[in-house]
């Protein structure tokens, strides 16, 4: 099954601020994705503010899509407790 509704989270109370969050839903899970912060620096070749951070993510949802969806069904995937606070994405 294919993920959809991929986006930025960009209200991230209470998860870790060095990554980039997304959230996905496949048939009736939603998933959190995590990109590190240094990582998107990495493909940038720059340090870049937050919110720079935040749109060059977004700008490439669909290049990243397919990526998250490989990391998926290879089993690479990592758990994190959801804080409570993130009712209602």
């Amino acid at each position: 099954m294919a993920l959809s509704d991929l986006r930025l989270v960009r209200d991230a109370n209470g998860l870790p601020t060095d990554f980039v969050w997304l959230s996905c839903v496949e048939g009736d899970q939603t998933f959190l994705v995590s990109i590190s912060r240094a990582d998107v620096d990495d493909f940038a070749q720059q340090k870049l503010p937050r919110a720079e951070q935040d749109a060059l993510v977004e700008k490439n949802l669909e290049t990243l899509a397919p990526i998250i969806t490989v990391k998926r069904d290879r089993g690479d995937l990592g758990q994190q407790p959801m804080p409570t606070a993130h009712q209602g994405w």
